[in-house]
């Protein structure tokens, strides 16, 4: 290991690429095609049993990446993760659009029977079962599917794949497995078990992230989300992932690289022409609405979020409107929350993440966004707007810097969020003042350096009193604003 590696307690680093790439022969065999020759091309931070660095190498032959030495994954035993994190999931973690439409891709007739082998909360098996009307299977040992099967009434059995003995000798048309082989040491062993399960002429649906994808010039908060120390064995490369499905016997194989993930599908028969088009709206909107009548908090939010999101997107703000008043009901009797006038003072306060997950909902920041740009077209208040978009950008700063392997929804909105922040800020000056952001000048001279500094100054306290003013019905001493907001860089 390199001696010029910064302390492991101390780093603010999870991933240090190395300049100097050595050969490693004859260490850790690749997991995905079991040859000994790689590179070692990082160190990635583990942070238990103890803080340290462990090597990332390449695979010479299938460029797939594996960590060296012995098994590091630990994290399915940290149940206090688990009683977080699928509340996190089921709010905003879960990429159910993403899910939905690579499941729709293959056009599977009426009556298919689906597994889904680690189904995680069990949307996908939900969506099968309830939108389809077609049996559907889910197997998840992890505490968060026993809460799906509990919220959703979805057929979720926490077994492993090698435990489902209920399951031996039936077969399913659709076994589905999204972001689940790099968690197994033995791609080909995971990959044999799940061939007597399915059809004769059924088909195999898979996701993992892509080796490809994982190079220096990733964002390296995607980058260590995609590893997940502690949590994955590996990532496989397109090429990698190929010819692992035809090494299990099948004769028809596509792989398809979407940004960070590889989706393939694989059968015994010809495959249709698939398209990895996204979920038909209006099927996406239909299945949230039905999680928003879920009698848990976390799965109602949950879906009302996401609606929010698509409607926004989409400019649909009527019926955006009337989900973030759904979704401010859920807050007030679920969270305790006020989301048009949120406690930011108090919720930076907390800075476990554990604890923030159990007090707020995860989609907090990233809703006080999308909240923003609603009041837009027939609800036009530049105001509102400028406040919400100010309030979800000191939040979404807050999520990511107390979560950040988890928090990528809102890692992603943040430069939107500032960029329509200031173009709110803009708007409403010259709405409001626009005496403040010109001045009668002679021709040929410039404005005094006095006179900008005293503009500037006023724009500066126009914007606090915006910022400050109450919503109808707060509570007067609004909260002091951390350096970080928008408006004091």
């Amino acid at each position: 290991m390199p001696t010029d590696l910064p302390d492991p307690e101390t780093s603010v680093h999870d991933l240090i690429w190395l300049a100097d790439t050595p050969t490693v022969d004859g260490t850790t065999p690749c997991p995905a095609c079991r040859q000994e020759n790689a590179t070692r091309v990082a160190q990635v931070k583990f942070e238990r049993p103890h803080a340290r660095w462990v090597p990332l190498n390449r695979c010479h032959a299938c460029q797939s990446v594996f960590y060296e030495g012995e098994d590091l994954v630990d994290a399915y035993d940290d149940h206090v993760m688990h009683d977080g994190y699928w509340r996190h999931y089921a709010e905003i973690g879960a990429g159910i659009h993403g899910m939905l439409g690579f499941v729709q891709a293959i056009q599977a007739p009426p009556g298919a029977r689906l597994l889904d082998i680690g189904c995680g909360m069990g949307f996908v098996v939900d969506y099968w079962s309830r939108m389809r009307g077609d049996p559907a299977v889910g197997l998840e040992k992890a505490s968060y599917g026993r809460a799906g099967a509990q919220h959703l009434g979805a057929d979720i059995r926490p077994h492993y794949l090698h435990e489902a003995a209920d399951l031996a000798g039936k077969t399913f048309d659709v076994v589905y497995s999204s972001e689940v082989i790099e968690h197994v040491p033995d791609p080909a062993a995971f990959l044999a078990a799940i061939m007597p399960g399915l059809a004769d002429q059924g088909v195999l649906m898979l996701t993992t992230p892509c080796a490809d994808a994982l190079t220096p010039d990733l964002d390296p908060t995607v980058a260590v989300s995609m590893l997940f120390p502690g949590g994955h064995y590996f990532l496989l490369s397109a090429h990698a992932l190929e010819a692992l499905l035809r090494q299990a016997g099948f004769q028809h194989v596509v792989v398809h690289q979407q940004a960070e993930q590889l989706l393939a599908v694989a059968s015994h028969r010809a495959l249709p022409d698939l398209s990895f088009d996204p979920i038909a709206h209006e099927d996406y909107r239909a299945y949230m609405m039905t999680l928003a009548d879920c009698d848990d908090r976390s799965f109602a939010s949950g879906g009302l979020y996401r609606a929010l999101k698509e409607d926004v997107n989409r400019g649909d703000f009527e019926r955006g409107m009337d989900v973030w008043k759904r979704l401010c009901d859920v807050a007030k009797t679920g969270y305790g929350l006020d989301l048009n006038d949120p406690p930011i003072t108090e919720i930076l306060s907390v800075t476990d993440p554990h604890q923030a997950l159990k007090r707020y909902p995860a989609w907090l920041g990233c809703a006080q966004y999308y909240g923003g740009m609603l009041m837009s077209g027939p609800y036009d208040d530049m105001r509102v707007r400028l406040r919400r978009l100010e309030a979800a950008g000191r939040l979404l700063r807050h999520e990511i810097k107390m979560n950040p392997k988890y928090d990528r929804e809102a890692y992603s909105l943040l430069n939107t969020c500032d960029f329509h922040f200031l173009q709110a800020a803009s708007y409403t000056i010259l709405r409001e003042e626009t005496f403040l952001t010109g001045a009668c000048l002679r021709e040929g001279e410039a404005m005094p350096d006095k006179m900008w500094r005293e503009r500037w100054q006023q724009v500066r306290q126009k914007l606090s009193e915006i910022l400050t003013e109450q919503a109808p019905g707060a509570t007067p001493a609004p909260p002091a604003r951390p350096q970080d907001a928008p408006i004091e860089s």
